[in-house]
């Protein structure tokens, strides 16, 4: 081979050749920019003996031994710092054989054998305590058979079974105590069946019903005393059916009706004894007004839309089991304003009361003593000793 430089047909500087040893050569390749990418040092009637990568930057990339110009035997792989990321086994140019993995510490990070570039039989994973992780198989790269992975004492952190790169079959996760965290059935990749989650005492929190990668059936959620907490029905992923939640006590909290994902009439929340007590209409996840019922069936009140970040209704227009009106309040987000107007139930005249919210406004003095406030805290006690519940926050306006 004669001397350098060789260049393309644009003149652009391609490869450049000298003598470095007797019968030794040592091959220079360049980028369109002149930069070079490759060393080859190498017998001069044939191109084996060793390469060497390089990046933009002059660092090196990669070093191993070629044959016939081609990559043969153990080669080592760098990042941009320098650091030894890779040992590999190559065989006519393509990965074929052992290969390591190193983390930025120095130490092994996976181990993998290669055939033509793809992975191909068992692979390890390692944590960088130098413990067993993973420990996996491959197939044409693609993931097959049974997977295990491990915490670094060696609790069982998970386990799989892959087939041709996809789960399928029972797939469990565990906390690292070792307690079971979940199980999820698979085919082909995709969800099939019941899922179970577990909080890490072994208690049962969720319980999911899955079809071709949907959600299809009943989905559950549990108190840790095992009761229901909520009960969802899907169909093909989307809500489907009548929804409910639950107090921990077992008693009916709220319900409401999907059709095809999207809620279908109000959202209800519930009197102990399970007689419906409001019926909430949402926009979205707006909360928009409704009304209020007594646990016989009559018409307690109306509210009108939450506004702001307070989480309270804006008005709440109640009224007597008769019909005639109880009390009326109007609450100001923006200002935390609330007024309020109160009637006996003969309809004559019991309050009003025009104050600001401590929460909104903390110079203001603390609204619990003034004496504006008196009669309608005390047909508020009332009222919920009469229906036999404590108003909830979002219908509570009475200031504090």
């Amino acid at each position: 081979m004669r001397n350098g430089p060789y260049r393309n047909l644009q003149g652009q500087l391609t490869l450049s050749a000298r003598q470095s040893k007797p019968r030794e050569i040592e091959l220079l390749f360049y980028r369109p920019d002149g930069s070079i990418y490759r060393r080859e040092l190498c017998h001069s009637d044939r191109r084996d003996g060793r390469r060497i990568d390089l990046d933009e930057k002059g660092r090196k990339t990669a070093e191993g031994p070629i044959r016939s110009g081609l990559p043969e035997g153990d080669w080592d792989f760098y990042s941009a710092d320098g650091k030894l990321k890779a040992e590999t086994r190559m065989l006519a140019g393509q990965m074929t054989g052992p290969q390591v993995l190193f983390g930025d510490d120095g130490k092994t990070r996976a181990s993998n054998t290669l055939l033509e570039g793809k992975r191909e039989g068992p692979s390890t994973l390692f944590h960088p305590d130098g413990s067993v992780s993973d420990n996996l198989f491959y197939s044409g790269d693609k993931l097959n058979g049974p997977a295990t992975g491990w915490w670094p004492d060696g609790l069982t952190r998970y386990t799989a079974v892959w087939k041709n790169g996809q789960l399928d079959g029972l797939s469990t996760e565990n906390f690292p105590s070792g307690m079971k965290k979940s199980e999820t059935f698979y085919h082909l990749g995709k969800k099939e069946g019941i899922a179970r989650s577990w909080d890490e005492k072994g208690i049962l929190l969720t319980e999911e019903s899955w079809k071709n990668d949907c959600l299809d059936g009943q989905v559950r959620e549990f108190y840790p005393d095992g009761k229901p907490r909520t009960l969802t029905p899907y169909l093909a992923g989307k809500k489907n059916g009548r929804y409910e939640s639950f107090n921990p006590d077992g008693t009916l909290a709220t319900s409401g009706e999907f059709q095809n994902g999207k809620l279908d009439g109000p959202i209800t929340l519930h009197y102990p004894a399970g007689a419906p007590f409001a019926e909430c209409r949402y926009q979205g996840n707006q909360l928009t007004g409704g009304r209020l019922l007594y646990p016989d069936g009559k018409v307690l009140g109306q509210f009108g839309p939450i506004l702001g970040t307070e989480g309270k209704v804006s008005s709440l227009l109640l009224q007597y089991p008769d019909g005639k009106p109880l009390s009326t309040a109007q609450f100001d987000a923006a200002s935390g304003k609330t007024q309020w107007k109160g009637w006996n139930p003969d309809g004559s005249p019991l309050g009003q009361a025009d104050v600001s919210s401590t929460s909104l406004s903390p110079s203001s003095a603390d609204n619990s003593s003034d004496p504006r406030l008196a009669p309608w805290k005390a047909q508020q006690e009332s009222l919920e000793q009469q229906i036999g519940l404590s108003l909830p926050p979002e219908f509570n306006l009475l200031p504090k």
